[in-house]
């Protein structure tokens, strides 16, 4: 308070004097008052204390990778061994033998994954006279013959960028609490580009909002499966965190409901607590839901 008085007086007085005076005041004010009138010394002092440290780290530059990391994943410019290298590097994360194996298998999801829907082609919007095709080639027509008996066949996954439909194998990735499953399913989740067109969700929302979709449309020949196809239409890929399964409700449907998903292509990444065998351990009439164990195995 006497300070913000000080100031005043020495503005309106306006002399030399007077900010000189003012000058002498403030620098005999003890510590405490300097923080009551808004004068931080602490983080001053803090700040001092850090230049020296942040230009010494500017000038060691980018930390080295520890020995004996992976090179598949010190190489890449993308995708989650990308991310996951950086911040191996500047120290984030510390090395984990498992945690790079893991890191490596989901970047196989991600190349597998930009290999099926690579990014759309911009076209720049110049038509040249001379190069516009007039009438329809053989090899045209005989490639529109073959996509339209593909396209009734119903063997065909998602779509890719020119009709065809694709199945991409996703990963299942489990383990005890704090070794890092969800950390690195967020990788790949941060790394996707938007036409992979992924979902992350926790697997209980997930759960509560597909039989709130069954609610509404009861009135459907069969509910889950326009509900499956509804969910297919706007997701490639479904990151399903902390996948553990004790409702007897979800435990009947699952198997239906991501068999439909996996025929209509959608990739599953997940992390759960338990092994896939020990998934509705001891549940009642588990016998129904091993199938979906078993199609678990095969696509993620």
């Amino acid at each position: 308070m006497h300070s913000q008085k000080a100031v005043l007086l020495a503005r309106q007085a306006g002399s030399p004097q007077a900010v000189f005076g003012l000058a002498r005041f403030l620098a005999a004010v003890p510590t405490g008052s300097q923080q009551t009138a808004g004068i931080s010394t602490s983080s001053t002092a803090h700040a001092a204390e850090a230049a020296p440290a942040a230009a010494a780290a500017a000038a060691v530059g980018p930390a080295e990778l520890p020995a004996g990391f992976p090179a598949d994943l010190a190489a890449a410019t993308e995708g989650p061994a990308a991310l996951y290298t950086e911040r191996v590097r500047s120290g984030l994360y510390r090395p984990d033998a498992l945690q790079q194996v893991t890191v490596s298998r989901l970047q196989t999801v991600y190349q597998d994954l930009r290999e099926a829907y690579p990014p759309p082609q911009r076209r720049s919007g110049l038509t040249l006279v001379d190069h516009v095709e007039t009438k329809q080639t053989r090899s045209s027509w005989f490639d529109g013959i073959s996509m339209l008996l593909r396209s009734q066949s119903g063997l065909q996954g998602s779509a890719g960028p020119h009709g065809q439909r694709f199945h991409v194998r996703g990963l299942y990735m489990y383990g005890g609490v704090g070794c890092g499953k969800t950390m690195l399913m967020d990788m790949l989740v941060e790394a996707a580009p938007r036409e992979f067109q992924v979902e992350r969700v926790h697997f209980h929302d997930f759960m509560l909002d597909i039989h709130s979709r069954l609610r509404h449309v009861k009135e459907e020949a069969d509910p889950l499966k326009h509900v499956a196809d509804s969910v297919a239409e706007t997701i490639k890929v479904l990151a399903l965190d902390e996948l553990f399964v004790t409702d007897v409700a979800d435990a009947m449907i699952l198997h239906r409901l991501f068999g439909r998903l996996w025929d209509k292509g959608l990739t599953l990444v997940g992390t759960s607590n338990r092994a896939p065998d020990a998934l509705y351990e001891g549940g009642l009439q588990r016998q129904l839901f091993l199938p979906f164990i078993h199609r678990l195995k095969v696509w993620a």
